[in-house]
């Protein structure tokens, strides 16, 4: 099988996590091929008619009886939101359509791309870093892959994604409804992008199991706070990357699927506790690996590469999509490999110059065995359940989330448009 992605503190009798009432939700459209290979050994595809929805921790978060932000840069109202009951109970996450996402976020598709920018300016100031989700073709749930035994493959273009910033695609184990069922405070779900965990047990979401984050909430960047609880769940990253460099990387937890942590629980990486999932995780890099000359601007990969499709926008004709390479990933019992496409001639992601690793690319039991040692990193992978519990992550359906971002620790970087 394969995949491709061409005011008042009121006694309230109900506490949940409400979906807009001042803008109609409409998801932009999105296809992505199925394919499967026939009696005789071809390739059949069927395309699939799929929207995207932004992550509900993206979206205009105000008061349910009015327009007042509950929400607003990286803060809550504190005066409002005193407690995550009263948070969950009074505000709302609001719609989007086509149009916000791309003059907010900087979001657009059309057929079979998707382009996503990391700074967007706009009346009301300027939007940092975008996550998106698949939807399933007819649904309000979240699009569901099963990757054991399957291959991924998807067209990219990086050439302005410069250092600094990453462009990535990857899969997490969230509820398919978002949490709806789970957490009945949850009344707004996947049709509005609720319910993202991560490998980080990230504690920056707005919601997490249900309810507002808002106690403890301190910020952390321009747009971003962490509060008292974190959301887990596994991980597997296909593609962190932009023109200079890329990593394919798998994060395993104790759990596999989406739970609540709290605190300290959710940070700890390297401490004398219990260590819920690998952050860090097992990656094959092959820059940092030692081949330095493999993929970038000028490189075997060359990221600078152009190629044109033709008609690749059906609802504009005179279109033209360039993109650089199709990156193919194949995910198998014993390892997950990678290979490139480009100027349709097959490239194979090269094996690790650096000393000790297994003479093949990729991730595999041998691998992650190494990488620990040899970097002197603490060996989490191996805490979480080692290559196994990576494959019982793959064996299970999960959800693909596309995201660019830029590294806050570094110095800001006005970012063009890096689509995929």
């Amino acid at each position: 099988m394969r995949f491709l992605l061409v005011p008042g503190l009121l006694a309230l009798l109900a506490e949940a996590q409400k979906a807009g009432n001042l803008i109609q939700q409409v998801h932009p459209n999105l296809s992505w091929k199925k394919c499967s290979n026939d009696t005789t050994g071809a390739a059949a595809c069927e395309t699939v008619n799929s929207k995207v929805v932004i992550d509900a921790g993206w979206r205009w978060t105000h008061r349910t009886n009015g327009f007042l932000n509950c929400y607003t840069g990286n803060m809550w109202d504190r005066e409002y939101c005193v407690t995550n009951d009263v948070c969950t109970a009074g505000c709302l996450i609001e719609g989007t359509d086509p149009a916000s996402l791309r003059e907010t976020f900087g979001i657009t598709t059309d057929g079979s791309k998707l382009s996503q920018r990391v700074l967007t300016s706009h009346a009301f100031g300027t939007t940092h870093n975008s996550r998106v989700f698949l939807l399933e073709e007819g649904t309000e749930r979240y699009q569901t892959f099963t990757l054991m035994g399957n291959e991924f493959a998807f067209d990219v273009d990086l050439s302005s994604v410069e250092c600094s910033i990453n462009s990535a695609l990857y899969f997490v184990a969230m509820d398919p409804d978002g949490g709806k069922e789970k957490y009945p405070t949850n009344e707004a779900g996947a049709k509005y992008g609720t319910g993202y965990c991560d490998a980080s047990c990230t504690r920056t979401n707005r919601f997490v199991g249900g309810k507002a984050n808002a106690e403890g909430w301190e910020p952390v960047d321009q747009t971003r706070g962490e509060g008292n609880f974190g959301a887990c769940c596994s991980e597997f990253d296909v593609w962190n990357s932009n023109a200079h460099s890329f990593s394919m990387i798998s994060k395993p937890c104790r759990n596999l699927n989406y739970h609540v942590c709290r605190g300290g629980d959710c940070d700890n990486a390297y401490g004398a506790g219990t260590v819920l999932c690998d952050r860090t995780g097992c990656d094959y890099n092959p820059y940092r690996l030692g081949n330095k000359s493999f993929y970038g601007k000028g490189k075997t990969v060359d990221t600078n590469k152009k190629i044109t499709l033709d008609n690749p926008c059906p609802s504009q004709p005179s279109c033209i999509f360039t993109f650089h390479y199709r990156v193919v990933t194949r995910f198998e019992e014993h390892q997950v490999t990678q290979f490139f496409i480009q100027d349709g001639k097959r490239i194979e992601a090269p094996k690790p110059t650096y000393p000790n690793f297994p003479d093949k690319s990729g991730i595999s039991s041998e691998h992650c065995s190494v990488l620990a040692y040899s970097f002197e990193e603490p060996d989490n992978f191996s805490r979480m359940g080692g290559f196994g519990r990576h494959n019982d992550a793959l064996r299970r359906p999960m959800v693909l989330a596309l995201s660019i971002s830029d590294d806050v620790s570094r110095v800001p970087y006005t970012a063009p448009e890096g689509a995929f």
